[in-house]
């Protein structure tokens, strides 16, 4: 399977047979034949049973199957398609071919650099392959426990807090995850480990290119002089001098500016602000400088780190008086970092002491930043007002700054017992607040809203709203320190993540409301809405319609009485149109009486008419009719005698005749008055 010349398929169109070029017989080759050849019996809707190997025999053009086809053509042509598949199978493909893909298949990994998704699809594509062999393809749940453990250490280590689902939902069924659905949502966390890394390594390329550019724009006479000066020469007065091999080793190794040339100045050249120091009394940079301000920094970062009230916490100060709320130190303000901060080893593999042990029993006397959340309050706007709040479960109270208040335009309420806030350092003078608001929060996408809490209103607070422990508890909030999320139990909402839902029950979710959402649901909701619309519109504007059909104020004020007041005056008019109706009746009696009967017609006879012959019959007469509907008029005419229907013929007589047989041939016709 190593030759480089390997045979193609070519197809003329749709449902046609394939054709196989000359070349070396691939497992891949006959299993895209395979395919094209179940496509074409497809199409000319052979059954299965009949799909024999005679329509596909002469499709190889290669000699040596060619040859060994036409000189078993009989053989062959009886077989089943399976079956010569098979045949072709054991003589032009290598003996061991199965066992070779098998053995590709337990060897393969993931490369440093490749992404998941292609380490993922060889794997399968290999695996579709055996199934021309006769022990068939591994099963899913093989391949998966291969592709996991196979996979690059980056992306296990992102994948270890995460839980990979074994089921799914599919037509209200729980079933196994196929391998395509867990392929992909692995594939997704992959996609976000490669944008990380590959940010960050164009993070370095820039800051490697920006030392570079530092390094070689200096002039030649200046590189001369970063050589290393001899000890107890001074460099010329008035002029600073060029910064040697060793000054700028320990720059870079202290976090220096080469500029200012500080150490652990907090910024490059680039963003330098300050100037070049003076060049008298400058003396050169040694290793003692760099550690004592390494010390000085460590000092300065742990000292001047800003920390102000957040957290609360409830403490008796005696028996005798109430209790002060004391505020602890959690809004950590630390200086920002200008340079791109990389995993360190100890972040990978832990911390080591000096005998070679691991201890994870001693964080980092660092901060760790607060779970701030920003969200939208309504207030006196008719649009929410974004604002950042903080997540603190050690507070005891929620809280709001006064400012903030007042710009929200938020009703504010007196305390009847204003408890103590303190912070939590004894030297800290305490407060007493006085009202407090009524609030609730909303995130930004509008899929979560809290429950109405009660904020205390205070001054000066390190944050515009503080949601303490009140907050946490009326919603149901579970905060994890450690993965930084505040989740809703009720609807599984995570306030600093958004909605926490995997992308496989997304894509699920999503096609779940595709097929609710079909065309005629969709009209049917709009014309739900719509007469919902119609009903409340209807009860916006029940008093701009009484005013409109000239009700008083008065009136309008109680729809019940204009109500009784319309069915009142209906009434009214109804009994005086049916008196009227009475009376119009009586007054016009001869118009609207009703006719007279037939047995008070006259019966008086004033003309008598005789007939000359009484027996004389008509001729008939006949018509000519076009040939085209003389076969159509006879066989309706034919059906109306069968039916005995005939069409009676009505003769508008002004009076009514009577014939007398007897007396002759006459009639009499009596006429009416």
């Amino acid at each position: 399977m190593g030759s480089s010349n390997i045979a193609t398929i070519t197809i003329s169109g749709h449902g046609k047979r394939p054709s196989v070029s000359s070349g070396d017989l691939t497992p891949a080759v006959l299993l895209e034949f395979a395919q094209y050849c179940r496509s074409y019996f497809d199409e000319k809707d052979i059954p299965e049973e009949g799909r024999v190997a005679r329509p596909v025999l002469f499709c190889f053009k290669d000699v040596r199957i060619s040859t060994y086809v036409s000189a078993n053509q009989s053989v062959l042509g009886a077989l089943t398609f399976d079956a010569f598949l098979n045949r072709i199978r054991d003589n032009f493909l290598p003996h061991d071919w199965a066992d070779t893909l098998r053995a590709d298949i337990f060897r393969a990994t993931q490369g440093r650099d490749q992404p998941w998704r292609d380490y993922a699809n060889k794997v399968a594509r290999d695996n579709a392959l055996l199934t021309l062999s006769d022990d068939g393809a591994l099963p899913e749940s093989r391949i998966m426990e291969q592709l996991k453990s196979n996979m690059s250490e980056h992306l296990r280590s992102k994948l270890r807090p995460i839980t990979i689902p074994k089921t799914i939902q599919i037509g209200g069924e729980e079933v196994a995850i196929p391998l395509l659905q867990w392929t992909e949502f692995i594939a997704r966390y992959d996609d976000d480990l490669r944008f990380e890394l590959k940010r960050a390594r164009e993070i370095a390329d820039d800051v490697h290119r920006n030392a570079k550019r530092q390094n070689t724009g200096s002039s030649s006479s200046a590189s001369n002089d970063r050589r290393s000066r001899p000890a107890g020469s001074a460099p010329k007065a008035g002029r600073l001098p060029a910064l040697t091999e060793n000054e700028i080793k320990l720059l870079n190794e202290h976090q220096g500016c080469r500029k200012c040339r500080e150490f652990y100045a907090g910024h490059y050249s680039k963003t330098c602000t300050g100037n070049f120091p003076s060049a008298t009394g400058y003396t050169e940079l040694t290793l003692a400088k760099a550690l004592e301000a390494k010390k000085k920094s460590n000092a300065k970062s742990s000292g001047s780190t800003t920390v102000r009230a957040a957290a609360i916490a409830t403490l008796p100060d005696s028996d005798d008086e109430e209790p002060v709320v004391t505020a602890a130190a959690v809004n950590t303000i630390t200086p920002k970092k200008n340079r791109v901060h990389l995993p360190a080893r100890k972040e990978l593999l832990g911390r080591w002491d000096m005998t070679g042990q691991l201890y994870n029993d001693v964080s980092d006397p660092v901060p760790v930043e607060n779970l701030y959340w920003d969200a939208h309050v309504f207030g006196v706007d008719e649009f929410p007002t974004p604002v950042t709040t903080m997540l603190d479960n050690g507070a005891g109270l929620v809280l709001i700054d006064d400012d903030w208040a007042t710009t929200l335009g938020l009703r504010r309420f007196p305390l009847r017992n204003p408890p103590t806030i303190g912070a939590a350092f004894t030297s800290n003078a305490s407060a007493v607040p006085s009202h407090f608001v009524r609030l609730s929060v909303t995130s930004v996408d509008h899929a979560w809203t809290s429950s109405v809490v009660n904020a205390v209103v205070v001054k000066n607070l390190c944050v515009p709203i503080l949601l303490g422990l009140p907050f946490l508890v009326e919603n149901e909030i579970i905060v994890d320190h450690s993965a930084r999320t505040a989740i809703a139990k009720n609807n599984n909402y995570d306030l600093l993540n958004g909605l926490r839902q995997s992308p496989l029950n997304r894509l699920t979710s999503l096609l779940v409301n595709r097929q609710k959402h079909t065309p005629r649901s969709r009209i049917l909701q709009l014309r739900n809405d719509w007469a919902n619309m119609l009903t409340e519109l209807l009860q916006r504007t029940a008093h701009r319609r009484l005013a409109l059909r000239g009700l008083s104020g008065s009136r309008c004020r109680n729809a019940a009485i204009a109500a009784v007041n319309k069915i009142v005056r209906d009434k009214a008019a109804a009994i005086q149109r049916a008196e009227l109706e009475q009376r119009l009746l009586r007054e016009y009696e001869d118009v609207f009486s009703p006719p007279s009967s037939v047995e008070n017609l006259p019966s008086d006879v004033h003309a008598r008419i005789r007939l000359k012959d009484p027996n004389w019959s008509m001729p008939s007469r006949t018509y000519s009719c076009p040939r085209k509907y003389r076969d159509k008029w006879k066989e309706l005419i034919e059906e109306h005698l069968a039916a005995r229907s005939y069409p009676a013929i009505l003769i508008p007589l002004r009076f009514p005749i009577v014939c007398d047989p007897e007396g002759g041939s006459h009639c009499e016709a009596t006429l009416g008055q």
